[in-house]
């Protein structure tokens, strides 16, 4: 009976082992899952997150495409608008380079195709060929430098400069048609970047734009489409955007 009995509890004693044995393997093979599972969780996470950050740079490239697109456009519209009313040389100059002495050339070529425009008008002025514009066109110049002064900065300023010479080079290259001898004054393009600098408007005006306060526009006459004061005016423009020293000396 007692070696039975014996028997009995070395018997119990191994189920109860045995028993033990196997939860230990679950709980350890739990363990591992568990693990496991939140090893997936994380990498899911983390491949979310990766797709967010993805997301949000492509967003943010495409934003740049399109501002480096516009900004491509519209150095291009006035590129070809400086083309048509000053010289090829100065322009050239002013683009080509950034430096010190490309710049001091890009004013010089300036100043001399404003001294070359100026001295054939006052020419055929002499012979009678054509009003004299010149006394014109150093009212806009002290205008051109009135808005230097008045901007708040460079870039103001040169947006300033590069939308007159977008409206004087459109006129220059199609004077019979109105769109270009018409400015719409309550639009946000002309209140930004004209007529928000002191002296803008003015200009404008000076050239011989006449207002009309109750249609909101700007409209240079047909009759008042000068060739000559163009090109001169154009000049000078493209002096103050070109010549470093514009309104110093």
């Amino acid at each position: 009976a007692a070696a039975a009995a014996a028997a009995a509890a070395g018997n119990a004693l191994q189920a109860v082992a045995g028993a033990a044995t196997v939860a230990g393997i679950y709980a350890a093979e739990k363990a591992r899952e568990d693990v496991r599972r939140r090893a997936k969780e994380r990498k899911a996470q983390k491949a979310e997150r990766d797709a967010e950050r993805e997301k949000a740079l492509a967003k943010e490239r495409e934003r740049e495409r399109r501002k480096a697109a516009a900004k491509a456009k519209e150095e291009s519209q006035v590129s070809k608008t400086t083309t048509a009313t000053a010289s090829a040389s100065s322009s050239s100059a002013s683009t080509k380079s950034g430096s010190a002495s490309a710049r001091a050339k890009a004013a010089k070529a300036a100043e001399a195709e404003r001294a070359r425009a100026k001295a054939e008008a006052e020419k055929k002025a002499k012979a009678g060929l054509i009003v004299k514009p010149v006394q014109k066109v150093d009212q806009l110049r002290k205008l051109l430098v009135d808005i230097k002064k008045n901007a708040a900065d460079e870039t103001q300023s040169a947006t300033c400069f590069k939308t007159l010479l977008l409206y004087l080079g459109n006129i220059a290259k199609a004077p019979e048609e109105e769109k270009f001898r018409v400015i719409n004054m309550h639009n946000a393009a002309f209140q930004k970047r004209v007529d928000a600098v002191k002296g803008g408007r003015a200009f404008l005006e000076t050239f011989g734009f006449e207002a009309n306060e109750a249609k909101g526009t700007l409209t240079l006459p047909r009759d008042k489409v000068d060739q000559v004061l163009l090109q001169m005016t154009g000049a000078e423009i493209n002096g103050a955007l070109t010549n470093p020293f514009f309104g110093v000396l």
